[in-house]
C-alpha cells in the first residue's frame, strides 16, 4: 500500500508540473485555431508538450523579440507525428524553431530523416532537453542551450547551506552514459569531490536501482546521491518503486535537476539548481538573434550554458539528512518544506 500511496503522490507531482497552457503576450500567439497571427516580423515557432517553466521560458523570449518578431507557440504531444508536424511547418511559415524537451527533438529528428537528401533546414534552437549535446547529435543547422547544471556547481551550492561535510556523491546511470558521469566526476574533484558511479545492472530495471541505491548507501557510504535527469531512470513507476522506498531510509541529501522533484507532495529531492527559465528565454532569444545576423544559419554546433540559475531547497528533507547553516540559507532562490530562520 506505500508503493500505491507513493505512486499516486508521484503522479500528482507531475500533473500539477504540467503547464496550463501558453504564455500569452502582444507578440506570442497560442494554441486556439482561427485567431489570427499579427506578424511583426520573422515568425519563431516554438514546439514542445506541455512543460513546467515552459511559460516563463516564452515570457523570456517576448521580453527580448516582441518588438521585431512574431512568437507562435504550438503544443505537441507524444502522438504528434512527422506528416502532422510537416502541416504545422506549411502553416506558420517560420524562420527559425525553438525545440521544448527531448521528445520534441526525436521528433525533429525524425522529420529531418524523412526529408530527400539536400534539403536545407531551418535553424532550431534547442531548450529544455536533457543531455541535448547528445540527444541533438546528427541534426543540421542547430544551436542550444544546455538544461544541466554541473553537478559540481550544485555540490558546492549544497555543501555551503549544510552543516557537516560533504565529500562523497553517489549516481547511478545506464551505460551509455559514462563519458558524461566521468566529465562530471573530473569537474567534481577539483572541488574537493569524490562521485562514485555504478553502472545499473541488465535486467528489471526496478530492482537494479534498488540494488545500486543500497550499494551506493550501506558499501560506499556516500554523503549524498546525485540523480540524472534520464527519464528512462526517474519516472513516476520507478520513483514509487524505486528511488523512494530505499531513499526514505538512506538519511542522505538528494541532488535533483528538475524543479518539479523537489516537492512538499513528494518528498524526494533534497536540492536542486536549475536555470531560471525567464532569463532562458532571454538567452534564447539573444541565440535567436545572432543566427538571424548570419542570415538564419547556425555557423557551426553553437551550444552554450544558462547564464543564470534558481536554486531550491527542500528544507524540511535537508534537516532530515543534516544540519544547516541558516546563515547562508539566504543564497538559496527557493525553500520548502518549512521556514528560513533569518540570521
Amino acid at each position: 500500500m506505500k508503493a500505491e500511496r507513493a505512486l499516486i503522490a508521484v503522479a500528482l507531482v507531475c500533473a500539477a508540473a504540467v503547464s496550463g497552457g501558453p504564455a500569452t503576450g502582444a507578440a506570442i500567439s497560442g494554441e486556439k485555431t482561427g485567431v489570427p497571427i499579427p506578424v511583426l516580423g520573422p515568425t519563431v515557432l516554438v514546439i514542445g508538450p506541455p512543460m513546467e517553466q515552459a511559460g516563463d521560458v516564452l515570457r523570456g523570449i517576448g521580453d527580448e523579440l516582441s518588438d521585431q518578431y512574431t512568437v507562435v507557440r504550438r503544443e505537441l504531444s507524444a502522438e504528434t507525428t512527422v506528416e502532422t508536424l510537416s502541416r504545422l511547418l506549411s502553416e506558420v511559415n517560420p524562420r527559425l524553431l525553438v525545440l521544448l524537451d527531448n521528445s520534441t527533438v526525436h521528433l525533429y529528428r525524425a522529420y529531418q530523416s524523412a526529408q530527400p537528401p539536400g534539403t536545407s533546414f531551418l535553424p532550431a534552437v534547442v531548450l529544455m532537453t536533457a543531455f541535448m549535446e547528445q540527444t541533438a547529435a546528427g541534426l543540421q543547422n542547430l544551436a542550444g542551450i544546455s538544461y544541466e547544471i554541473p553537478a559540481v556547481t550544485a555540490l558546492v551550492d549544497l555543501r555551503s547551506v549544510l552543516g557537516q561535510p560533504l565529500r562523497k556523491i553517489g549516481v547511478l546511470y545506464r551505460s551509455g552514459f559514462g563519458a558524461f558521469v566521468e566529465h562530471q566526476k573530473q569537474l567534481a574533484a577539483v572541488e574537493g569531490f569524490s562521485i562514485v558511479g555504478r553502472v545499473l545492472e541488465d535486467g528489471n530495471r526496478r530492482k537494479a536501482l534498488k540494488r545500486g541505491l543500497r550499494k551506493l548507501l550501506d558499501y560506499d557510504r556516500v554523503d549524498a546521491i546525485w540523480v540524472l535527469n534520464d527519464s528512462s531512470l526517474v519516472n513516476p513507476e520507478l520513483l514509487a518503486r524505486a528511488w523512494l522506498p530505499v531513499l526514505r531510509h538512506g538519511h542522505v541529501p538528494v541532488l535533483v535537476g528538475v524543479p518539479s522533484l523537489v516537492s512538499e507532495r513528494l518528498e524526494f529531492g533534497t536540492f536542486a539548481v536549475v536555470p531560471e527559465h525567464r532569463a532562458l528565454g532571454a538567452q534564447a532569444a539573444g541565440l535567436i538573434e545572432d543566427i538571424a545576423e548570419n542570415g538564419w544559419q547556425v555557423p557551426l554546433r553553437h551550444f552554450l550554458s544558462p547564464v543564470a540559475v534558481e536554486k531550491i531547497l527542500h528544507i524540511g528533507l535537508a534537516r532530515t539528512s543534516s544540519s544547516i547553516c541558516d546563515e547562508k540559507l539566504h543564497e538559496v532562490d527557493r525553500v520548502i518544506g518549512g521556514e528560513r530562520k533569518e540570521p
